[in-house]
């Protein structure tokens, strides 16, 4: 999956962050800011992107503190008509020492399969695992009753998309990080930028990028999220390992 900047949006994005960072968390946001859109409308892109019967992704976290690094690749594909699903994680950390950890998940016939130490496990799928394997669901959640403000466009996947600040609630912004009040040392969000990448043509979502300042009681850390949607209603291939059968 490729991304062709036209304008220099993303590093705009990070030098935003390494902003942030410098000076002290301040406020710069306002940096961002364009023209409202007249002519994507959020509601149909959060319908639209709700609304997909399959879609393939692929998503880059990572988090940045003062004592480690950690980057978390995920590369998945959804089928909701047939609620079956595939997603390959490598998760790399740096804390000491370099580590590196990769699992693959498969959701199939109401069972998971999940791969771990060369070996696989079967397990029934319990009602809330689909929320875990279809990362476009927790998108829409985060999306609505938004507003969107024009910062740029880039092209994805040869398609040229337009870029909009996502302007979300503070309760979307605390469900997205999983914030919990009654934490003995609650989470803290001190500055966050939600992107998305829409195709202005179909209201499309293609591409989210998420860059966020967050603490708990320490120094603060900064996370991304960069995720590119493809196969929108495509078919995708979701086809079980031929090893699963001894799980």
């Amino acid at each position: 999956m490729s991304r062709t900047h036209v304008l220099p949006q993303r590093q705009g994005l990070l030098i935003i962050a390494a902003v942030v960072v410098l000076a002290g968390l301040a406020v710069v946001s306002f940096l961002l800011l364009g023209a409202d859109t007249g002519e994507v409308d959020p509601e149909n892109v959060n319908e639209n992107t709700g609304s997909l019967d399959s879609y393939a992704y692929e998503s880059t976290q990572t988090m940045q503190s003062e004592g480690a690094n950690d980057t978390v690749t995920l590369i998945g594909a959804v089928d909701r008509e047939a609620n079956e699903a595939v997603v390959r994680e490598t998760t790399e950390t740096t804390l000491g020492i370099d580590t590196e950890e990769t699992t693959e998940r498969y959701l199939v016939d109401g069972n998971e399969y999940l791969h771990t130490d060369d070996e696989w496990e079967q397990m029934t799928a319990t009602d809330d695992v689909w929320s875990e394997f279809d990362p476009l669901g927790n998108i829409t959640d985060t999306l609505e009753e938004t507003s969107f403000e024009t910062v740029g466009t880039e092209t994805i996947n040869g398609i040229e998309t337009e870029a909009f600040e996502a302007n979300i609630s503070e309760s979307a912004a605390a469900e997205l990080f999983g914030f919990d009040d009654d934490a003995h040392i609650p989470l803290e969000v001190e500055e966050l930028q939600y992107v998305v990448f829409v195709d202005p043509d179909t209201e499309q979502l293609h591409a989210i990028d998420i860059r966020a300042m967050i603490s708990q009681g320490g120094e603060p850390a900064l996370v991304t999220t960069e995720t590119t949607i493809s196969d929108h209603d495509e078919p995708v291939s979701i086809d079980l390992p031929d090893d699963t059968a001894d799980a």
